[in-house]
C-alpha cells in the first residue's frame, strides 16, 4: 500500500464486520468493484493479535514499498524500544566552565535524536504551526548566558554523530531533498530541518519581489531574480538548488499586489545550520563568538 489510502479503506471494512457476508468477502468486493481499488496492486494481511490467526490476506508474499506506511512500524519500534516515557536530550558542552572572564575556548551543541525542536505544539494539534522555529535555540542560548558565558573563543560546533549520516534514502532523484517533502535526517533538527522563504510583490512594476526568510538566519547564498510584473499576469516562481551546495537561484515573475509566495525548502547540512543558529542566538545576547559555526567532521 502506498501512502495512507489503504489503510483507511481496510479501516472502514473492518468497521462493518457486522454484515451478512464474510470479512473476506467484503474486502474481496471492494478489491474487485472499486475502480481505485483495481488501478492498484495491493498487499493485504490481517492477523488476529491474540491468537496468531491469519484473518484475511491479498498477495501477502509479494514485496512492496511501503512509502509513508513506514512511519507506522518505525513508530512502534521506538516505543516499544524506548518506551513512552524516554526524553531525548539535546546538550551543549564545553570542555570546561567559563573562567573569572566568562570565556570558554568553544562549544558543541550535541543532538540527541530529538524530532520536534520546533516550533509545534506537543500534544499534537490540528492546523497552522504557528510560533518562533527557533525557540529551542534561543531557550538553549539562554541557558549558556545563565552560565556566565560572554565569550565563545573557538568555534561552535554542530554534533549529530549520534545517527549514523546517511541523509538522504537509496533511490532518491536529484531534486528531491531540495524540498521539505526530503529533508536530511539528522540526529541534530531544527524546525524539521526545513526553512520557508516567503516572496511578495515589490511596490512597482520592475522591482525585485521582497524576499523574507523563515527562520530569519541567512544560510543559503541566494541568487534572487524574481521580478515584479503588471497585476493580472503570470505568476511563475522557480527555485533550483546545486545538491550538496549552499548555492541556491530563485527566478521568475510575481504579479503586482498578487498574494504573497511561500517556498518551503529543505536544510542542507541540519548541524551546520543548527550552530549557525546557535550562534545568531548567542550574539543577539552580547556574547562574542570569535569562531566559526562548522558542522562536526
Amino acid at each position: 500500500m502506498r501512502g495512507s489510502g489503504g489503510i483507511l479503506i481496510l479501516s472502514v471494512i473492518l468497521a462493518s464486520v457486522g454484515h451478512a457476508a464474510s470479512l473476506a468477502q467484503q474486502i474481496d468486493r471492494v478489491l474487485v468493484s472499486t475502480p481505485a481499488a483495481r488501478t492498484a496492486f495491493w498487499g493485504i494481511q490481517a492477523v488476529d493479535l491474540e491468537t496468531g490467526k491469519t484473518i484475511y490476506q491479498w498477495n501477502a508474499d509479494h514485496f512492496f514499498v511501503p512509502a509513508s506506511n513506514t512511519k507506522l512500524f518505525t513508530t512502534a519500534m521506538a516505543l516499544t524500544r524506548l518506551g513512552p516515557d524516554f526524553t531525548f536530550q539535546t546538550r551543549v558542552l564545553a570542555d570546561a566552565p567559563p573562567d573569572p572572564n566568562g570565556r570558554v575556548a568553544g562549544l558543541r551543541l550535541v543532538g540527541g535524536g530529538d524530532p520536534n525542536l520546533s516550533p509545534r505544539a506537543i500534544p499534537y494539534r490540528t492546523g497552522p504551526v504557528t510560533g518562533n522555529p527557533l525557540a529551542a535555540i534561543e531557550e538553549l542560548a539562554d541557558q549558556i548566558v545563565g552560565r556566565g558565558v560572554k565569550r565563545v573563543a573557538g568555534d561552535i560546533v554542530g554534533d549529530d554523530t549520534w545517527y549514523l549520516w546517511e541523509p538522504y534514502a537509496a533511490g532518491w532523484g536529484i531534486e528531491d531533498p531540495e524540498s521539505d517533502d526530503g529533508p536530511p535526517i539528522s540526529a541534530l533538527t531544527i524546525n524539521d530541518n526545513a526553512l520557508t522563504m516567503t516572496l511578495t510583490p515589490g511596490a512597482r512594476e520592475g522591482e525585485a519581489a521582497i524576499l523574507s526568510l523563515l527562520p530569519p538566519l541567512e544560510y543559503y547564498r541566494i541568487d534572487h531574480r524574481v521580478r515584479t510584473t503588471p497585476a493580472g499576469g503570470d505568476r511563475r516562481i522557480r527555485l533550483s538548488r546545486i545538491p550538496g551546495s549552499l548555492d541556491t537561484r530563485l527566478w521568475g515573475t510575481l504579479p503586482l499586489r498578487s498574494r504573497e509566495q511561500n517556498i518551503v525548502m529543505s536544510i542542507e547540512d541540519p548541524a551546520r545550520y543548527a550552530a549557525m543558529a546557535l550562534r545568531s542566538a548567542l550574539e543577539d545576547r552580547g556574547v562574542v563568538v570569535e569562531g566559526a559555526a562548522p558542522a562536526c567532521a
